[in-house]
């Protein structure tokens, strides 16, 4: 038997790195970040009242696959820890930068979705709310892309404005018959107003207002809210004041009408029609008018010497529902002067409330980082003249 013949150094490592090639290898696998589908779903789960199924029935597909799509994100454990399906190339317990070296979503610190407890269900973090809005954006921005892209070139531009009972009334029909025929430049051509773009207007509460602009749901809004007010609500909401600019388009002067057969009407009938009644003067009459979460009401008390002595009778239903009690003698409607008609003299008596102690400022708000285009700019033009408008003939009546 021959002895065995021993291996040199250099041969031991010649055969370890042999070892080493012969070893399958593993698979590299570069996961991916989530998509413009996976930010439609989160969008969409978010407006559902964080519910699944509403949102999979608003997207048109099935519960299963929109919580796929949810799983892209980083997901927080009810323990803690990060959570995934299957740990597939399309789980979230790994994701790719923009570098494309792989990430531990851990070591992001940062998670868009949570596990509620014993993992029923899903639930937006503060950190989800705070990316949200820019979610949307990016979503819409993309929808308008594959619409520009798919679409004729006559294919109107819609701008969504936000506003209340007197704005959809008073502000908004005046200011785009205004516009009508105005040219605007879209491209390299030249277009009517009404023909470049379709203006959708909402009829929503202050709040709504300005979470709506804040969310990107509208492009813009008409508001009665004090500065402070939206920067509020926007706060209360989860956004950032910030990102919010308001910008003051004039103050409109107020009214208070009274039925003029009754009590009410024949005590103001005694004061000159153009002297102001001090605010002091009323709380001796029964009032109808703004609900007490209106910007304007919260206002009012704010500006009267003893608020807790006012007595509404009637809240809520907008301006028209306010006018109408007042018609039937069924309370002192405070009113917007712009409200009140000619042919009004023969229902009410008018008189201006001190505008020193009190009047409606009519705000304009819109996204700080959301570029204004040739026909936004028109818009808001046009709504800042109409508001001046009223103001001086409200003054002047």
């Amino acid at each position: 038997m021959s002895p065995t013949k021993r291996k040199t150094p250099r041969q031991k490592k010649d055969q370890a790195a042999q070892r080493q090639t012969d070893l399958p290898k593993k698979k590299k696998v570069l996961h991916r970040p989530p998509s413009i589908e996976a930010m439609r779903a989160l969008v969409a789960f978010a407006d559902a009242d964080e519910s699944v199924t509403e949102a999979a029935r608003q997207l048109g597909t099935t519960q299963p696959t929109t919580t796929n799509k949810l799983y892209l994100f980083p997901v927080k454990d009810s323990n803690g820890t990060a959570s995934g399906r299957d740990h597939d190339e399309h789980s979230p317990s790994r994701i790719a930068d923009s570098s494309g070296r792989n990430t531990n979503p851990e070591d992001l610190r940062e998670y868009v979705l949570e596990c509620k407890e014993n993992r029923r269900g899903l639930r937006l973090t503060t950190f989800g709310r705070k990316m949200l809005p820019m979610m949307r954006e990016l979503v819409q921005l993309y929808d308008g892309v594959l619409k520009d892209l798919s679409t004729q070139r006559d294919s109107k531009q819609i701008i969504r404005l936000a506003t209340g009972t007197f704005g959809a009334e008073y502000i908004v029909p005046s200011a785009l018959h205004a516009l009508r025929g105005e040219p605007v430049v879209v491209g390299n051509d030249k277009w009517a107003f009404e023909d470049a773009c379709l203006v959708r207007t909402g009829i929503v509460r202050g709040r709504e207002r300005t979470t709506g602009v804040a969310d990107g749901t509208f492009d813009f809004a008409v508001t009665t809210h004090s500065i402070d007010q939206v920067r509020e609500a926007a706060r209360k909401a989860g956004f950032d004041p910030s990102d919010l600019v308001v910008e003051q388009l004039g103050g409109l002067p107020m009214v208070v009408a009274a039925k003029r057969r009754s009590n009410e009407g024949r005590e103001l009938l005694k004061t000159s029609k153009t002297k102001a009644v001090p605010l002091e003067m009323l709380d001796q009459w029964e009032l109808v008018g703004p609900d007490p979460r209106s910007g304007i009401r919260r206002k009012l008390e704010s500006s009267v010497p003893r608020p807790d002595n006012l007595l509404f009778m009637a809240e809520g239903g907008g301006w028209a529902a306010a006018r109408e009690f007042a018609r039937l003698g069924l309370g002192v409607a405070i009113l917007p002067a712009a409200s009140i008609r000619k042919t009004d003299a023969s229902d009410f008596v008018t008189r201006p409330l001190d505008e020193n102690e009190f009047s409606v400022e009519q705000s304009l708000i819109r996204h700080r980082r959301r570029k204004l285009t040739e026909i936004h700019k028109l818009i808001i033009g046009a709504i800042t003249d109409v508001v001046r408008n009223l103001s001086n003939a409200s003054r002047h009546a």
